[in-house]
């Protein structure tokens, strides 16, 4: 039977059988593993890179590539430690971590004014202090906070700093009024004070805007948006549909403009005025139930002075001027009696005969969501 062999000693005695390339090679090898997902064997070389350096000119080198190899370490075995989950596995993967930090620190000791040794060693603190008690997770709480920010302030365009900052505010605004209490109290914890909402959303978002292909980045945003619950963040991003038989509801974000779309699925007899005033009935009387739901306690009215009309099949109703005036009539008489007396406009995007049918009624004044549906009943 082969012996079975811990993870730490696998990746820590794994390094040297490796180590006849150069720092260089290594380092460049490390970042190949790195970019196909695989960190054991990134570890292996970029541990292998600084076992080079140190055998060619010391621990105490001021070869630009040590601070390098150093703080690449520190995150590559910080990605491993986090992938060993369960409390059996704790004492493995809190050493992982502190050797993360011992190679932090070196990066940082090698070549201070690089940003990325204060940011992982932000990264790696970050990680340790889930598995430590309340004072020394306080006490990394501030090392986490300062770390970060000096590596914004060496580098504006670090994304990974920017999302710690904004984790950082994110968290401690998670905290209970009563935690936060007894951490300041009992552990001098007053600088979490400086912790906002508004500071884990701007910090998130900067992470967002300077690498908007790291996933990671988009998932704490979201997190943080839905912490907050102001979704005025969101523009023109995703949202929830809610699927029946007969329509489709959801709350519409196009072009930056907020409203509910109601689509009708099923097929619909009559004719099209008849068809328009159930589908636009039906609408409104969505948006009254969201204006009366209780959980939104009067935070949400819709303004009720446009309406927007889209026909889906393109082979019925193409977006062109010829569609337009065969239905404009119905859609006249319809606007007349929505809006009463109140002027409008019918305003079409004509200059792109692949959208779907559009047509826009709008008026000047706001309406009640309630006036509409009555006046919809003299149809």
């Amino acid at each position: 039977m082969h012996p079975v062999v811990p993870l730490v000693a696998l990746i820590l005695l794994s390094a040297p059988a490796a180590a006849q390339r150069s720092a260089a090679d290594q380092l460049a090898l490390g970042d190949s593993a790195r970019a196909a997902l695989q960190s054991a064997q990134a570890l292996r070389h970029y541990q292998a890179a600084i076992e080079a350096i140190e055998r060619a000119a010391g621990v105490r080198s001021a070869d630009p590539r040590y601070s390098e190899a150093l703080w690449k370490a520190a995150r590559e075995v910080s990605d491993v430690a986090k992938q060993l989950l369960g409390d059996s596995l704790k004492q493995r993967r809190d050493s992982l971590y502190s050797l993360g930090r011992t190679w932090a620190d070196g990066a940082i000791r090698v070549e201070s004014t690089d940003a990325n040794g204060h940011f992982v060693l932000a990264l790696v603190l970050g990680r340790l202090s889930r598995t430590r008690g309340g004072k020394e997770r306080v006490r990394f709480a501030r090392i986490i906070y300062d770390e970060a920010q000096r590596a914004v302030q060496l580098d504006p365009r670090h994304d990974g700093a920017y999302h710690i900052i904004g984790i950082w505010n994110a968290e401690v605004e998670r905290l209970s009024g009563l935690t936060r209490f007894f951490a300041k109290r009992l552990f001098g914890a007053g600088f979490m004070d400086r912790a906002s909402w508004d500071s884990a959303v701007v910090n998130m978002e900067r992470a967002v805007g300077l690498n908007p292909q790291l996933i990671y980045h988009r998932l704490e945003l979201a997190g943080v948006y839905l912490d907050v619950a102001d979704y005025s963040h969101m523009q023109a991003g995703p949202g929830i549909v809610l699927v029946a038989d007969d329509a489709n509801v959801s709350i519409d974000e196009t072009d930056n403009r907020r409203g509910l779309l109601y689509s009708q699925k099923s097929k619909m007899s009559g004719s099209n005025l008849e068809k328009l005033s159930t589908v636009l009935r039906s609408a409104l009387e969505n948006c009254q139930r969201l204006e009366q739901e209780p959980a939104l306690r009067g935070k949400l009215r819709f303004l009720g002075n446009q309406v927007e009309i889209l026909v889906n099949d393109r082979l019925v109703a193409p977006n062109t001027g010829e569609a337009f005036e065969e239905i404009r009539p119905e859609i006249d008489f319809l606007a007349r009696r929505l809006y009463s007396t109140t002027n409008f406009t019918l305003l079409r995007n004509q200059q792109d005969t692949r959208l779907r049918f559009n047509v826009t009624i709008s008026t000047p004044l706001s309406f009640e969501t309630k006036t509409l549906l009555n006046n919809l009943q003299a149809i």
